[in-house]
């Protein structure tokens, strides 16, 4: 995780990257804004282990975002981090559409936009999340402000705007 936010940190305003487990982290990078200022959290309308559902691509109605966190930064507020799972996403090292996952972190704002119905509660978050997560905090990251669908919907162009390099990157 340490090696994917100093990739992302070089050079780039806003950073996508896949992560070995094959889920994809949508963030918004911007260089000696962060670290140091991140709390955990909590907020009243979203709490760890809800899982929601939200306004979703056509297609991908079935799937979810499960809260992994909640944090306060100093200027961007209360944010919440959110697992969507079961999108069908460009992968351009495949050349193909395949399963997958995002790992987001946005402001309260953009995920209250983004939900329409609580699905379940109480659902555990594994240990690997909670570990991505305080390597977060200790970031320069700051949260997207962009509802879910509009993270998603760049992800996917921006993989398939690659060009479709197959020769792998730095992770």
């Amino acid at each position: 995780m340490k090696e994917l936010l100093k990739y992302i940190k070089r050079g780039r305003s806003s950073g996508l990257a896949t992560l070995t487990t094959g889920i994809l982290l949508v963030a918004v990078v911007v260089e000696g804004c962060g670290g140091g200022g991140w709390k955990e959290s909590t907020d009243p309308g979203f709490r760890v282990g809800q899982r929601w559902a939200y306004n979703a691509r056509a297609g991908e109605e079935a799937t979810t975002a499960l809260v992994t966190g909640v944090a306060r930064h100093p200027e961007r507020g209360t944010v919440i981090h959110a697992e969507v799972t079961g999108l069908r996403i460009y992968n351009p090292q495949t050349g193909a559409i395949e399963p997958g996952a995002v790992r987001l972190a946005m402001t309260r704002s953009a995920f209250e936009s983004s939900v329409t119905k609580l699905v379940r509660d109480g659902e555990k978050v594994s240990p690997g999340t909670e570990a991505a997560l305080r390597e977060w905090y200790r970031s320069d990251a700051l949260p997207d402000d962009r509802t879910i669908i509009q993270a998603i919907d760049q992800l996917d162009q921006s993989n398939r705007n690659s060009g479709g390099n197959r020769g792998g990157g730095p992770w």
